[in-house]
């Protein structure tokens, strides 16, 4: 209970001052990973399933990005507020440090993905059925890069703001913009299995499955899932045995 406790303290720590700074920031999230990209589709003279897709991707993109970006979240908690100063000095284990920041990031985009599932859910795409199932592929795909974001940022504590800000975006940019999440792995032809690479991919594609957005038999939905799930114990583990808590 208390490792529990820790992690929602530390979350609500991290997530409540700069929200409370910047309210409108859920509003920017919202547009930036969803309005824009249908808008850009809608423009393009792309409708039905090409919006639901952008719909479907939407709901991963914001999560799985706000995931990578909790290494500016920790890096600034760090050198600025000294918040794991203070935790390291506490009887706080580590992991309940990273996921407590981790769990900000949900704070933040938790909204704008409850807000695209609603869409799928009203245009009836998916189901309350199979609902449990979709959030918890995008909250695997959440740990797995909570837990990318959290290793790196340890190991870029030194960085300049405009290199952690690079770094971070090009994250964003190989995780959740250039892999199939805004549109099916089928549109990658013979590469089409790169969609079955990231965290992201895997995520979207199952969403699209329950949402019968193309071709998904029993055995393809397994094997996203398969990966996905392998994907978020290899990447936790990782960051439990390669993440620096306190300076050697």
């Amino acid at each position: 209970m208390k490792t529990i406790r820790d992690i929602f303290i530390i979350g609500w720590m991290s997530f409540y001052p700069p929200f409370k700074s910047s309210p409108l920031s859920q509003l920017v999230i919202v547009g930036f990973f969803g309005i824009v990209p249908i808008i850009f589709v809608l423009v393009l003279g792309g409708g039905g399933d090409k919006l639901y897709h952008t719909i479907a991707g939407a709901s991963v993109s914001i999560l799985g990005f706000m995931a990578i970006g909790t290494m500016l979240q920790d890096i600034y908690n760090d050198r600025y507020i000294k918040l794991r100063e203070m935790m390291v000095a506490m009887p706080i284990n580590p992991m309940s440090y990273a996921y407590g920041v981790a769990l900000s990031s949900l704070f933040f985009s938790f909204p704008g993905v409850l807000l695209f599932l609603s869409y799928l859910l009203f245009t009836g795409k998916i189901s309350l059925f199979s609902l449990p199932a979709v959030l918890s592929a995008i909250l695997l795909c959440w740990l797995s890069l909570s837990a990318i974001g959290f290793t790196i940022a340890t190991y870029m504590t030194r960085a300049t703001p405009m290199t952690i800000g690079a770094t971070s975006n090009l994250l964003g940019i190989v995780f959740v913009f250039l892999p199939p999440v805004y549109y099916p792995k089928e549109m990658l032809g013979s590469l089409s299995f790169l969609g079955l690479l990231l965290p992201t991919s895997n995520a979207a594609s199952i969403i699209r499955g329950f949402a019968g957005l193309g071709p998904m038999d029993l055995q393809s939905l397994l094997l996203h899932w398969s990966i996905l799930i392998l994907s978020s114990i290899i990447f936790i583990f990782l960051s439990y045995k390669k993440s620096k808590w306190r300076e050697d």
